[in-house]
């Protein structure tokens, strides 16, 4: 193979690399730009993911649900203010609330407001 081929070959890979590594970066900065507080995951979707008990607390002064089979990772992320509930409401949060089911979660947090 000539010199000027090789040369070629590697310019090519080279740029294939630079738009792979910029096209991964902008996919990664709007990932994390998505906005998903608020919302919450469909139930058939969670039915297998989210199995075992539900913890329902404030964390930055508003309402958190966490999973035991996601661990430290929120499940749902409300904009429900920790402010804006009654204070026995905000207490009993605050110590956390176990539930068994994805279902109970949705209840109480519909009766929060969401």
């Amino acid at each position: 193979m000539s010199k000027k081929r090789i040369i070629a070959i590697a310019v090519c890979f080279a740029g294939f690399c630079s738009v792979f590594a910029i096209t991964n970066t902008i996919m990664l900065q709007n990932a994390e730009s998505i906005d998903v507080s608020g919302s919450i995951m469909q139930a058939d979707k969670l039915s297998d993911a989210g199995g075992g008990k539900f913890l329902i607390t404030i964390a930055d002064g508003r309402i958190v649900v966490f999973s035991e089979s996601f661990g430290d990772i929120p499940l749902i992320e409300t904009e429900i203010l920790a402010s804006s509930l009654r204070d026995a409401d905000r207490e009993e949060l605050e110590n956390g609330m176990t539930f068994s089911s994805y279902d109970e979660v949705l209840r109480l947090l519909e009766d929060f407001g969401v």
